[in-house]
């Protein structure tokens, strides 16, 4: 995730995404892993709302600064929608596993943190909330069982919104 894809590439598929083409990985234009990561993380950024959510990112922030930071955070982490906090479990689960690897891909939990955290904020947050964002997401990282439930996909106030799966 640390190394960019090619900028073509990367916008290539996005384009495909974006025209609901069907991708094949045998597809040269994306088959380098560094263009899938980029394009997922540019997913991210280009988000509607971010996926912590803008009414959110203050008690993520504020969570950061607690006494008892998992705690809180487990609490803030469940009152997010519930497309958001899918797709949050799913990123923070699939990012602890990459960690799994870190002596090879040299991607601990600070480094996908830090990594990730610019997906999460719009321009006018890095300078204030990066930090704290980057402490939630390496907390997050290293244990998600401590945030995320280990429950079906289905939760009580499951929304689907057809327009986050474009760009």
């Amino acid at each position: 995730y640390r190394v960019p894809g090619a900028v073509a590439n990367i916008q290539a598929l996005k384009l495909a995404f974006d025209e609901g083409e069907t991708i094949s990985m045998n597809d040269n234009r994306w088959s380098e892993i560094n263009t899938l990561a980029g394009c997922f993380k540019l997913y991210l950024r280009e988000l509607p709302d971010s996926l912590l959510t803008s009414e959110m990112l203050p008690s993520f922030v504020a969570a950061a600064k607690s006494d008892d930071v998992v705690s809180t955070l487990r609490a803030v982490v469940n009152q997010v929608p519930s497309y958001n906090y899918y797709l949050l479990k799913r990123l923070v689960e699939h990012l602890n596993k990459v960690t799994e690897k870190s002596e090879s891909n040299r991607m601990d939990a600070p480094n996908l943190a830090m990594v990730f955290s610019m997906s999460f904020l719009s321009d006018d947050d890095y300078g204030s909330n990066l930090g704290s964002l980057q402490t939630i997401l390496n907390l997050m990282i290293k244990t998600p069982q401590d945030f995320f439930e280990n429950v079906s996909m289905e939760r009580p106030s499951a929304v689907y919104r057809s327009d986050y799966h474009t760009f």
